[in-house]
């Protein structure tokens, strides 16, 4: 079973932290910054504390789960051994675990979304709209390259440590240049549909190659758990079931649901076996 003792720690003493910086400073912090302008569209149902140092509470805080999350797969990752024994007397067939470069980028990519979101709802300002959306569309693409890189070394088109390097290349260049619209799809909703779409088709060609196994029932759950993210984050985009000063916000569920899909999605990669 999975230890998140070292997760939650840091996270603590993060969030103790940040609530220090918050109790010291105000608003005007951000008086010389440039505020996004979705913002004014009113794109998220919270109300805009503009006074405080924090001006979206609830979906500010909600973001601690990415760096858990983060934290989590770090520690994982830099415990992996790259030749783990099966019970047959075999190296256990497993890109990642072999391949510990992927699980470490992708623990820091989670922590940068964490840094990116928390700074964004806090502030509200462009700058830090551009760094959340680094991670944003991060995550499903690290994904969907986890599994394209695995198709590539499956089929031994690429060797593994290649698939790697290439993996983790292509994510954080391709990432920052959406992020900054370098490269411009139609909008933000639809380019992050398509980039976890990509992975979810890519994920399934794996999950129906009978000589591989994982773990069904973690794909069944991510499913779940990623509906009802899109389903909340619809929501309260479109200010349904909206209640801006309760501290219940559909996007703050979100950031939850979406830091524990990606840490379900890396398990599901780690649960790879040989059939």
């Amino acid at each position: 079973m999975r230890s998140f003792k070292i997760s939650l720690i840091v996270t603590i003493i993060v969030a103790l932290i940040l609530i220090v910086i918050n109790h010291y400073l105000d608003g005007t912090f951000w008086k010389n910054w440039t505020i996004e302008p979705s913002v004014a569209a009113q794109c998220f149902c919270e109300h805009n504390y503009m006074e405080r140092f924090i001006r979206q509470p609830v979906n500010t805080w909600s973001n601690l789960a990415f760096l858990f999350f983060g934290i989590a797969i770090l520690q994982q990752s830099l415990k992996s051994e790259s030749n783990i024994e099966g019970a047959s007397g075999n190296k256990e067939s497993n890109y990642l675990k072999r391949q510990r470069l992927i699980g470490i980028c992708y623990g820091i990519l989670l922590c940068i979304l964490f840094t990116g979101s928390f700074m964004f709802h806090a502030s509200l300002t462009v700058f830090f709209g551009i760094t959340d959306m680094i991670g944003t569309y991060g995550i499903p693409l690290f994904l969907g390259m986890i599994a394209i890189t695995r198709i590539l070394v499956y089929h031994k088109i690429l060797k593994e440590k290649t698939a790697a390097i290439l993996c983790v290349t292509i994510t954080f260049a391709l990432g920052f240049s959406l992020a900054i619209r370098w490269i411009i799809f139609i909008n933000m909703i639809v380019t992050f549909a398509s980039l976890l779409s990509i992975a979810a088709i890519a994920a399934a060609y794996l999950f129906l190659r009978k000589d591989l196994q994982f773990n069904k029932k973690l794909f069944a759950l991510i499913f779940a758990v990623i509906l009802t993210a899109c389903t909340l984050w619809i929501l309260d985009h479109n200010n349904i079931c909206c209640y801006p000063y309760s501290n219940i916000q559909g996007h703050s569920f979100w950031h939850v649901l979406n830091a524990s899909a990606a840490y379900l999605m890396y398990e599901y990669f780690y649960s790879e076996k040989e059939a």
